[in-house]
């Protein structure tokens, strides 16, 4: 993973150091769910964080876009 890359995740203000690192290394945050090849649903067990993998890149997300994107998944907690 480029610098760049993990830079663009931290300036979002999303997600907490464990998963910001752990997207490009593994551990947090946890699949949740896939509901095609290129949607698939993460959330970080520390900070609650939503994380959209499509299949290009793996980005956090705000609660309010993962309900949109995963509505059967995400409630409105």
């Amino acid at each position: 993973m480029a610098t760049g890359e993990m830079g663009s995740v931290a300036a979002t203000g999303r997600g907490c150091a464990v998963c910001q690192e752990g997207a490009y290394t593994g551990g947090q945050p946890r699949f949740v769910v896939s509901t095609s090849p290129v949607d698939l649903l993460y959330r970080c067990d520390l900070c609650r964080t939503w994380w959209l993998d499509n299949g290009r890149a793996l980005r956090p997300m705000t609660d309010d876009e993962a309900r949109d994107r995963f509505p059967a998944q995400v409630s409105a907690d």
